[in-house]
């Protein structure tokens, strides 16, 4: 699933749920998403399993939940690289990306 696709469904999500009013939906909602986006990158690119990652997020809120395993399972579809200053351009991209695409629904 693209990137784009994935965050207008997680926006999707938070607003048919009210997890958040349209009202709300401003930069920091878009932080809040980019940053736990770029934290689930980093941990897919130093190895740890979908499954630690699916644990740790397990008692949020449903909606939450589901909007952090959705971000989780798009960081597993990108390799594993081995030089970690890569790994880490790679994860502040994904961040990039998501605070890009969300602040252009604003």
């Amino acid at each position: 699933m693209k990137l784009s696709r994935l965050l207008l469904i997680i926006l999707n999500l938070l607003l048919v749920t009210g997890s958040i009013y349209a009202d709300d939906m401003d930069r920091k909602n878009c932080l809040a998403l980019a940053k736990f986006g770029e934290s689930a990158m980093k941990a897919r690119q130093r190895g740890i399993s979908i499954i630690d990652m699916h644990k740790a997020v397990e008692k949020e809120p449903e909606p939450v939940k589901k909007i952090m395993e959705s971000i989780i399972n798009e960081a597993f579809d990108f390799p594993i690289y081995k030089n970690l200053e890569y790994a880490d351009v790679v994860a502040s991209e994904y961040s990039n990306q998501f605070y890009k695409i969300c602040i252009s629904k604003e």
